[in-house]
């Protein structure tokens, strides 16, 4: 069994004395079909289960005659139902499905070979949304989709796949809670006007991060990242992204340890935007010439992925009340380096730099029936006095439920890790100690700006 860890305060949890109250999710492997060897129709193969972890693996089973190969294999996530790290952890980490070929042993072979067929993913939300139990079919991606071979051999193959039961021992989400329950869907589509010293060379030591705070419950926030992101070429000129072949697909922001199409959200992809219709800062008239310039000619960091954020009754009250307290929300913009931490410290946050927050407007959110804003943001120098001030609320103060990817914390002092030294020398040359945040004034003399969309289930 796999327990989901939280870094939750006290007063999320279950009071002292109480019992906790908890739900064990089952997820029960029935059978692949369609599995294609190395050496052709005969397969013998094994499917490993994960869940942020290891949950287990299945037995090693042939192909039947049937042509079915049969697990049955059962596993099991306990969900801490009175910590709501736990529940948004359902709403949008994937159960990832490896299969895995095993290879005939050769003669004199100390060790079975093996050979990765491929991966596949599931989504729990379905938990969320009022159902106690449900079945998938999984799609396993592998090196080549069955697609691929008919485009390139004109051979139609059937597209390899799980059987998978999942069910609830008791309900996530208790009926009375759900219909006061919210789920936001946080899009982060690409940065755009990138600073001229930015290469696509860089992609090879540096990736790129957005994240945003939203709250999970009224005392309890988590720091959403969309993904590592990286700088994209500008698109083939003349390209139709209306024929289905050239669409963009969005993918999963949490998405580690997916590889290939699989990262790729089924039936979801980067719409085009009518910039006088949307939200953001440069919708007028006079900004369209930049942008279309911006993004058909230029490169660009790309994330075009998507995260889903539970949110429980008390989490709704609380985004309300806090976009009417702060109608602009920071979304946080830094790159980070992908050299080795083992030499730095823990609390060395050099690797970061180029720490940028775009302001988006989520008042339209508290408007009758709007559910939806959507448009480009002018990036900043992340300033933390400054987010201090226009939040109303100390940055990044209070318990958070951290995510890979996310911004640098902030200490009890108020500066970012790493920051200290350089305020300490500022202020030493007269200034007011304040983090100037230099590497940021890029975004300001590039004119950067990001494309966003968030939106509400239920307004």
């Amino acid at each position: 069994h796999y327990f989901i860890q939280s870094n939750l305060s006290m007063a999320e949890k279950a009071p002292a004395g109480e019992e906790k109250k908890t739900s064990s999710v089952q997820i029960k492997v029935i059978h692949a079909k369609n599995l294609r060897g190395v050496k052709g129709e005969t397969v013998t193969a094994y499917t490993r289960v994960e869940f942020g972890k290891v949950l287990g693996e299945t037995n090693k089973a042939e192909l039947g005659p049937d042509g079915m190969t049969k697990f049955n294999f059962n596993t099991s996530i306990e969900v801490n139902l009175d910590d709501p790290s736990s529940i948004d952890e359902i709403s949008h980490r994937l159960v990832l499905f490896h299969v895995i070929e095993v290879l005939p042993k050769e003669k004199k072979a100390r060790e079975e070979k093996t050979n990765p067929i491929g991966q596949g993913v599931l989504d729990l939300s379905p938990l969320l949304r009022g159902e106690n139990s449900f079945s998938s079919t999984v799609i396993i991606h592998g090196g080549t989709t069955a697609e691929n071979v008919a485009a390139n051999t004109g051979q139609n193959i059937l597209q390899a796949e799980l059987l998978v039961e999942v069910s609830a021992t008791n309900p996530l989400i208790p009926s009375d809670t759900y219909s006061a329950s919210n789920h936001m869907t946080l899009r982060i589509d690409s940065l755009y006007s990138l600073p001229e010293t930015w290469q696509i060379s860089h992609n090879a030591t540096h990736m790129f991060n957005a994240c945003m705070t939203v709250p999970l419950s009224d005392g309890v926030d988590v720091c959403v990242s969309a993904g590592a992101g990286s700088i994209k070429a500008a698109p083939e000129k003349n390209m139709d992204t209306s024929s289905p072949q050239k669409t963009v697909p969005r993918r999963y922001a949490s998405s580690n340890g997916l590889t290939g199409p699989v990262v790729n959200i089924p039936n979801s992809s980067v719409e085009s935007y009518v910039y006088e219709e949307e939200d953001g800062d440069l919708k007028t008239k006079e900004h369209h010439g930049f942008r279309k310039e911006c993004e058909t000619e230029k490169s660009r960091v790309t994330w075009n992925s998507e995260r889903n954020v539970f949110l429980l009754p008390s989490a709704s009250d609380t985004l309300q009340e806090r976009i009417a307290k702060c109608r602009a929300w920071p979304l946080e913009i830094y790159k980070s380096s992908l050299s080795s931490g083992a030499k730095k410290g823990k609390d060395d946050d050099s690797s970061t730099s180029c720490h940028g927050v775009a302001w988006i407007n989520l008042a339209p959110l508290l408007y009758p029936g709007v559910t939806r804003v959507r448009g480009a943001a002018l990036v900043h120098p992340y300033v933390e006095s400054e987010v201090q001030e226009r939040t109303k609320r100390a940055a990044r103060a209070g318990t958070i439920s951290g995510e890979d990817g996310g911004p640098p914390r902030v200490s009890s002092g108020g500066s970012r890790r790493g920051d200290s030294k350089k305020a300490t020398k500022e202020a030493a040359d007269g200034g007011e100690g304040e983090m100037k945040n230099s590497d940021a004034q890029i975004y300001t003399e590039a004119r950067s700006y990001v494309v966003v969309d968030i939106f509400l289930e239920k307004p």
